[in-house]
């Protein structure tokens, strides 16, 4: 069909053009070339090498990217539903749709640094500067606190402050 509000073809008008320029398609297949919508920064692009970007007409300045590699770029990003993985196996970043996170390990419970959502922190081994407030806590082991003449120390064997001894 060719008339003054556009053209169309097949049957159920399967393909149409409007006078404005809409193209509607029940299947559309683009080969070669690139695809642009829009203009300067309201714009959509795929290029021909599959690259897609959006919100600038160049790919490098685009706030969003992704390669056709999978490689996604993004200036603001928010993530709702599903979860994160970062890596693989022992040498993997998570974080689940609960808000947990760890790092180290594929499986939450065995991971040598662990954050839940309410803040409990676990590691394995760590090197804090500055100071440390908490409200109460339980050490296994040595606990030792400053060195020489300016020391505190707990473990097995006794309790000792300075050069004293007690327990």
């Amino acid at each position: 069909y060719v008339g003054t509000d556009g053209i169309s073809l097949g049957a159920s008008s399967v393909f149409k053009v409007t006078n404005a320029g809409a193209v509607s398609a029940g299947n559309l297949a683009i080969t070669g070339g690139s695809l642009s919508v829009g203009s300067s920064d309201d714009i959509f692009r795929v290029d021909t090498d599959g690259d897609l970007w959006i919100g600038n007409a160049t790919q490098g300045s685009a706030p969003f990217q992704v390669t056709k590699a999978g490689a996604v770029t993004a200036s603001n990003m928010t993530i709702s539903g599903g979860s994160l993985s970062v890596g693989s196996s022992n040498s993997i970043f998570r974080v689940d749709t609960d808000g947990d996170m760890w790092i180290g390990n594929a499986t939450q419970g065995s991971a040598p640094f662990q954050v839940t959502k309410d803040g409990a922190l676990t590691a394995t081994s760590g090197t804090f500067s500055g100071s440390i407030t908490g409200a109460s806590g339980t050490f296994s082991g040595n606990l030792q606190i400053g060195s020489g003449e300016s020391v505190f120390k707990a473990d097995s064997n006794g309790i000792y402050l300075g050069n004293e001894t007690f327990g």
